[in-house]
């Protein structure tokens, strides 16, 4: 078996026994979405004519609680666990790429627990709090590619977050700063649509809009087929560009590397 697949195969399976954690995760999400929901609901009671309706607000908060554990929003905290202790010297020594092995690590480590929270509230949202699902299924298969190639997108910036340790030694800097940003300019906070239209051309460049703003336009059925494959053209550029960043990164860091300790 291909020595990456294994890898993936491996590190989902054992994240996947996370039940606990996962029930956790999803009745966090719950409450966060209900919270957000009525917020909005009051927000949409007082403002005027806006370019999301409310039903569709309503779809764009649950879609981002589905796959809030895709989002990059940490190192790899095993990573960071041998560069302290030098146990790093270990994994220089493996006989496979560095970089693909940290990029797949990051993207069973994205995708495993987004698995176990995403049906359930998928379920519970679209049974009592208003997620409605697609009437055309192509729309719901194009979200489903969308999401795997902000999976994708969100492997490669973690892999980048993970190489910054090698740098910094710590990384806790990069976790205090990128989440919010993420955060931020993905839509999980404000949906990108109700940004001023001034900053929508900006909004669309960044990497971010590509996990939860393009994909939710693809599930409401508002993308040409023309526009799909610019979204998932967008993707794919910012995954090279991620990637040879990090791998140029990476090469630099292991030229330089001190192990501490070990």
């Amino acid at each position: 078996m291909n020595p990456y697949l294994s890898i993936v195969l491996t590190r989902v399976k054992m994240l996947l026994q996370y039940r606990v954690a996962a029930l956790a995760g999803i009745s966090t999400q719950l409450f966060w979405g209900l919270i957000r929901v009525m917020i909005f609901g009051a927000f949409y009671e007082k403002s005027g004519n806006q370019t999301l309706t409310f039903s569709e607000c309503v779809i764009y908060i649950w879609l981002g609680q589905a796959i809030f554990a895709m989002f990059p929003w940490y190192p790899d905290h095993e990573i960071q666990a041998m560069v302290r202790s030098g146990n790093i010297a270990y994994e220089l020594s493996r006989p496979i790429d560095l970089y693909w092995f940290w990029f797949f690590r990051a993207f069973a480590t994205r995708a495993a627990p987004t698995l176990l929270r995403s049906f359930p509230i998928f379920l519970i949202a679209g049974l009592f709090f208003g997620l409605k699902i697609p009437s055309d299924f192509s729309h719901l298969l194009g979200w489903l590619i969308a999401t795997l190639g902000g999976l994708a997108l969100s492997a490669s910036i973690s892999a980048i977050l993970s190489i910054s340790v090698l740098f910094t030694l710590n990384g806790d800097g990069v976790t205090k700063l990128f989440p919010a940003v993420a955060y931020i300019f993905s839509g999980m906070i404000v949906p990108l649509p109700l940004f001023p239209e001034s900053w929508q051309l900006f909004l669309k460049a960044l990497p971010f809009s590509a996990f939860l703003d393009a994909p939710f336009k693809i599930y409401i059925g508002k993308v040409s087929n023309d526009e799909f494959l610019s979204i998932l053209a967008h993707q794919a550029a910012w995954v090279l560009f991620f990637v040879f960043t990090g791998k140029f990164l990476l090469n630099r860091a292991v030229r330089r590397i001190t192990v501490q300790g070990g």
